[in-house]
């Protein structure tokens, strides 16, 4: 069975006040752990991008980043 794969789309902007990517929306310990991460943990990360980028404005997230 296939891992899931890294959502990143090389799209590295990082702000460290949200903790997020603005990239692809992933948290900096997610970004770390990715590779150790089971198939479920990656498929919870996954399912929960979608609304922490809701919506980008001036370079900040905002909406529901939980």
């Amino acid at each position: 069975m296939a891992r899931i794969a890294t959502p990143c789309r090389d799209i590295c902007i990082s702000d460290p006040a949200i903790d997020l990517c603005l990239g692809y929306g992933r948290s900096f310990a997610e970004i770390a752990g990715w590779q150790a991460m089971t198939d479920r943990q990656r498929t919870d990360v996954m399912m929960n991008l979608p609304h922490r980028l809701v919506t980008i404005d001036d370079g900040r997230v905002r909406g529901d980043v939980g």
